[in-house]
């Protein structure tokens, strides 16, 4: 007798679990068994399609009038060119409008920036007048130096008064130290003389006949004169 041991056990196999995804209740026919996953999957699965392409940019055959910023506005020969520009180049009505957006913002910094230095050149003149003591006390000028200021300016025709305080404004240079000295000497010159009180006969006017002190200057000049 041999010794090999027959065995009538069918083998195992190894057979594909069920797929977690479908052992739902979704995935289930209502007796509990699994519906035809042949079918299942030929319900989802996708066509593929072709990517679409983006609409074209609309150039328009005329801007519309562009937005513009509060005191602002284009030349309209500046408009004609820039359209002109825009239309070549293929901008939107949109992407015009960009442009156009910065280009206002740049000429407010360009236009703005002379006016800056300007202002910022007028207060450090009126610094420098503060700063002087003949001319300012405090945060303003010496009650002395705007009465001698308003006597220039009243010593003025009426109708070059308002000429005369044009000219100093927009120009800044009521401001400068140089000129409210200028103008502060000559208010002055135009004030009315003061009473000067005398000391007494000059010493040299009165002297006793033969003295011998020194001559009075009529002496000097005339001594042939008389003394009386």
């Amino acid at each position: 007798m041999s010794d090999v041991t027959v065995t009538t056990e069918p083998p195992v196999l190894d057979l594909p679990k069920e797929p977690v995804l479908n052992n739902t209740p979704e995935a289930r026919l209502p007796d509990g068994t699994l519906k035809d996953q042949s079918t299942s999957l030929a319900g989802t699965t996708t066509t593929p399609t072709e990517p679409k392409t983006p609409d074209a940019p609309v150039v328009p055959e005329t801007y519309a009038d562009f937005k513009l910023a509060d005191g602002q506005t284009l030349n309209p020969d500046t408009l004609k060119e820039a359209s002109a520009v825009f239309k070549d180049l293929g901008l939107t009505q949109d992407q015009a409008q960009k442009l156009v957006d910065f280009y206002g913002k740049d000429m407010t910094k360009t236009l703005g920036a002379p006016q800056t230095a300007f202002n910022d050149m007028v207060s450090g003149w009126r610094a420098d007048v503060l700063k002087d003591s003949t001319l300012a006390s405090g945060d303003g000028l010496r009650t002395d130096v705007r009465e001698n200021i308003g006597k220039l300016k009243a010593s003025l025709p009426a109708d070059q008064r308002a000429s005369f305080d044009e000219v100093m404004n927009l120009s800044g240079l009521g401001n400068h130290p140089t000129i409210v000295k200028a103008l502060n000497s000559w208010g002055k010159s135009l004030s009315e003389g003061k009473h000067v009180a005398g000391g007494g006969p000059s010493p040299l006017g009165q002297k006793a006949p033969g003295s011998k002190e020194p001559v009075s200057i009529a002496a000097a000049m005339f001594p042939n004169l008389k003394q009386s």
